[in-house]
């Protein structure tokens, strides 16, 4: 089902729980220029060595691609999106989450922490109420409301499994449209520059984790979720 992309100012006061104002950077104080001292004697320093973790990093991805590789050699492909194990199904989640919370910090450094939240949540709310998909993702296993808004794991994966590999594209669907009403309530709530910062974070966010998930489940969570719902939140 896809879902109207228009947000009015009732729908804007609903998700962020009132009208936005967009919060103004304080302007630095004019610099105060010290008396000048005498230099001290030079001190040397170690020179600083960046961690590199690219090859645990890339041995995780090699891993991933090696488990995908063994349940898809026997598999039939299914409307489109592969064959999705439960390797698969727990990746794409975790992709989507991932990509979930740095648009939930971006957002964060210019509208209050409630707001966020409440925006994060009722649009979860809203999108589960049409794809069932997502039926009951904002509650966790023990019953406690998900007040970020973040999607409930153990649920997730149980709607999609409900009805087997067939829910793989709905799960999807219902991401995509959960990111572009996010995305676009944000470009209408808070403004342009707060909407392009938050599509331009997403998707370097997405080039830096992609590698460390299957292919098959980045290449498709790029593809039908984040370059669909930014193309959504457009219009």
């Amino acid at each position: 089902m896809e879902t109207d992309n228009h947000l009015s100012l009732e729908d804007i006061q609903e998700i962020f729980g009132s009208v936005m104002q967009v919060i103004e950077p304080a302007k630095p104080a004019a610099a105060v220029m010290p008396a000048e001292k005498e230099k001290p004697a030079a001190i040397l320093e170690q020179p600083y060595v960046q961690e590199n973790n690219t090859d645990d990093f890339m041995k995780r991805a090699k891993e991933l691609e090696k488990e995908f590789a063994k349940q898809t050699e026997a598999a039939q492909p299914v409307s489109g999106f592969g064959f999705y194990g439960e390797t698969e199904k727990a990746a794409m989640i975790k992709m989507y989450e991932e990509i979930s919370a740095e648009l939930r910090n971006i957002l964060m450094s210019s509208i209050s922490e409630k707001a966020v939240n409440n925006m994060m949540l009722r649009s979860l709310e809203k999108i589960a109420l049409m794809h069932p998909v997502m039926k009951n993702t904002n509650w966790d296993s023990d019953g406690r409301l998900k007040e970020d808004g973040s999607v409930d794991f153990e649920r997730f994966i149980k709607n999609i499994q409900q009805f087997g590999n067939e829910n793989i594209e709905k799960a999807f669907s219902a991401m995509m449209e959960l990111l572009a009403m996010r995305l676009k309530a944000i470009k209408t709530g808070t403004g342009v520059e707060n909407y392009k910062k938050a599509a331009a974070a997403i998707n370097k966010k997405l080039m830096i984790i992609e590698a460390g998930y299957p292919k098959a489940v980045s290449v498709t969570v790029r593809n039908k979720v984040v370059e669909a719902a930014i193309k959504k939140a457009e219009v």
